[in-house]
């Protein structure tokens, strides 16, 4: 019973959910060769004439030496991390638009 009353008020707040403090944290951890990495990744990401295989295949090809790549890592737990409070995180069919909130579903 004490469930049910738990998850009632929680799905009736509004938590307010923020990735400040962990983008903060990446932040700091953005020097020398993690911010050029951290800004490639960035860069990849946000073209608009590449397809998603191609940027798919950039992002393979210059991951050669993971650990000097933290930067991938770090923009790849930034752009999950958004995913979760905007519920697009949760796969819906392509003929369908996302309208749920994460307290919603």
């Amino acid at each position: 019973m004490t469930i049910n009353k738990g998850l009632t008020s929680l799905v009736n707040a509004s938590p307010n959910f923020s990735n400040q403090g962990l983008e903060n944290a990446i932040n700091e951890l953005k020097m020398g060769w993690v911010t050029k990495s951290f800004t490639l990744d960035t860069d990849i990401t946000d073209n608009t004439v590449l397809t998603t295989s191609q940027k798919n295949d950039v992002k393979d090809t210059i991951n050669n030496i993971a650990h000097l790549n933290i930067g991938r890592y770090l923009g790849d737990l930034i752009r999950h991390i958004t995913t979760i409070p905007k519920a697009t995180i949760i796969p819906i069919p392509a003929d369908l638009t996302q309208t749920l909130t994460f307290l919603e579903i």
